[in-house]
């Protein structure tokens, strides 16, 4: 059951590649870079190792270039590779605030009507607030870090209904052989103050075969002995399709 989802990524790439237009995620895995995208983008993000049954399987967030910078809708889903995701949808705004930097925040509100007898369970309200750094050195090396706090109403995700810091921080290296597309290293570390959460170590690659596409395969996403070991190959996949 598992290879279907994969299929349909990839089917779904192949389908569209040469409808789009160039743009690079202004993400890495589980981070945001100090960069905006002009373009309109949809993330598919497919998680295949996740120890909790509702954190399998699929989830899609758009960004839109627009107002000077991005709008972002779902971007923070249960599927993020930090822990620091929502279960219900959000919408969001990031700007360029200053070379290299970016800031940006973002809403989640669910309000669910009981069907049957009894009270409406309450309604939750989440939210996150964060900054990103990037550096580009030359046309190879990409370092960021992304302080971002986020908060956990009702603990309906995961965090103990409180606030959170997370400290994000990534590298990537671009291979200097691109005949069978653009190929980025990526490694990623997540730190934070939560009880309920441990450090997560991201590692993986970026394939850009058109430059429409971009394709994330996530090898190692440990979230140490709270989270459990969620390592496999791939053991998360994200694709991005711009236009």
């Amino acid at each position: 059951m598992k290879k279907q989802p994969l299929k349909l990524l990839f089917a779904l790439a192949a389908a569209l590649a040469g409808t789009f237009a160039q743009a690079e995620p202004s993400r890495l895995f589980s981070q945001e870079l100090g960069e905006v995208t002009k373009d309109i983008s949809v993330d598919l993000d497919y998680n295949s190792t996740a120890t909790g049954a509702s954190s399998v399987g699929l989830a899609a967030g758009l960004r839109i270039g627009a107002f000077g910078g991005e709008v972002l809708v779902n971007t923070k889903n249960a599927l993020d590779l930090a822990s620091s995701g929502f279960d219900t949808a959000g919408v969001g705004y990031k700007m360029v605030a200053a070379p290299h930097l970016a800031v940006y925040g973002i809403l989640s509100y669910n309000k669910i009507d009981n069907p049957g007898p009894g009270p409406n369970p309450p309604a939750t309200t989440n939210w996150a607030i964060g900054a990103a750094y990037t550096m580009r050195q030359g046309t190879n090396l990409i370092l960021t870090v992304n302080p971002e706090l986020v908060s956990d109403d009702r603990g309906a995700n995961g965090r103990g209904n409180q606030n959170t810091l997370f400290v994000k921080a990534g590298a990537g290296y671009v291979l200097p052989y691109q005949k069978y597309g653009k190929i980025t290293l990526i490694g990623e570390v997540i730190a934070e103050n939560s009880d309920f959460l441990d450090t997560v170590f991201n590692l993986g690659v970026r394939w850009e075969p058109r430059r429409s596409i971009t394709l994330d395969a996530v090898v190692v996403n440990n979230r140490g002995n709270l989270g459990g070991s969620q390592t496999g190959i791939p053991g998360a996949l994200r694709l991005n399709i711009a236009y």
